[in-house]
């Protein structure tokens, strides 16, 4: 009996570890590239302040 227990326990282990390597993660993070645009976010300035990146349109921007 405990023989059989191991063996269903390790095809479990088996299988669940094909099924880990084998599903891809559904949002794959895009690459940023000089240049490309982006989706407009908002951020907090150092006073508390909202700024979205879009009021900063024409202006170099770093974002750390």
């Amino acid at each position: 009996m405990k023989t059989k227990a191991l063996i269903l326990f390790i095809i479990v282990i088996m299988a669940a570890t094909a099924l880990f390597f084998t599903i891809k993660p559904s949002h794959t993070p895009r690459i940023a590239q000089v240049g490309s645009k982006t989706e407009d976010f908002d951020l907090l300035d150092m006073k508390g302040n909202k700024v979205k990146l879009s009021d900063m349109r024409g202006s170099v921007v770093f974002v750390n």
